[in-house]
């Protein structure tokens, strides 16, 4: 399968662009000897050099809204609905903006990465379940105002159970 690592970079981490602007990012599909190809936020996979690369982002505890306003997060499960590849299913691998980058098995190309906008795919299953402590599923509770900002503070450490 090729290599999967290179210097501090691996296969499916976010990498900031610096050659492409402020604010590109993109992912690794492929590690190469002394560079890697990676997917960006256009679906252009584009070679960059090891010494180009710029520093790895994390999508760590952020959320983007589907088509139907539904909560989803790394690792929850999407179907694509609205673009070239509808009815494609996989799994959020990240987050950045308004774009998600979804992993599926049912494509090899790009190592099974597609980059689409979060409002271009329905979350399936229902909401995904919590990944930070405090947050309760919507389902149990009263409804919302749509208007009413939420905010998740993740516990310290040292205040887990």
């Amino acid at each position: 399968f090729g290599l999967e690592r290179l210097g501090a970079f691996e296969l499916y981490d976010l990498v900031e662009l610096p050659s492409e602007g402020t604010n590109a990012v993109g992912v690794v599909v492929k590690v190469e000897h002394s560079s890697f190809k990676v997917l960006d936020t256009s679906g252009t996979v584009k070679h960059v050099e090891l010494q180009a690369m710029g520093r790895k982002r994390s999508s760590r505890n952020i959320a983007a809204l589907d088509q139907n306003d539904a909560r989803i997060e790394v690792g929850s499960v999407v179907e694509v609905t609205d673009s070239a590849i509808a009815k494609l299913i996989g799994t959020i691998k990240h987050i950045f903006k308004a774009y998600i980058f979804v992993h599926t098995n049912e494509t090899r190309v790009n190592a099974g990465v597609v980059c689409v906008r979060a409002r271009q795919c329905r979350l399936l299953g229902g909401k995904a379940q919590p990944t930070v402590q405090g947050y309760s599923d919507a389902r149990d509770e009263e409804p919302q105002r749509a208007a009413e900002p939420q905010f998740f503070v993740p516990q310290s450490p040292s205040q887990r159970g």
